[in-house]
């Protein structure tokens, strides 16, 4: 069982990464035409809300594999 968390941690892990990257990438390449520029921005910060919900996910699961250990070595 503790396997099953540790493999979804690291899903959720890179997923944050890859969504950390994109909203970093749009930013770093924002038009400068401002109903573009607002467009960019607004798929930046949905990026991040993304990164971030994958990144808390990633937590939990990391907490999971953690108290699967205990259980597991009895701890």
């Amino acid at each position: 069982m503790s396997d099953e968390h540790y493999k979804k941690f690291k899903e959720h892990k890179s997923e944050s990464e890859k969504h950390k990257s994109l909203a970093s990438e749009k930013r770093k390449n924002a038009s400068t035409l401002p109903l573009v520029k607002d467009l960019e921005e607004w798929l930046a910060r949905r990026h991040d809300s993304m990164a971030e919900k994958h990144s808390s996910l990633a937590r939990e699961h990391a907490v999971k594999h953690a108290e699967a250990i205990e259980k597991k070595h009895k701890l």
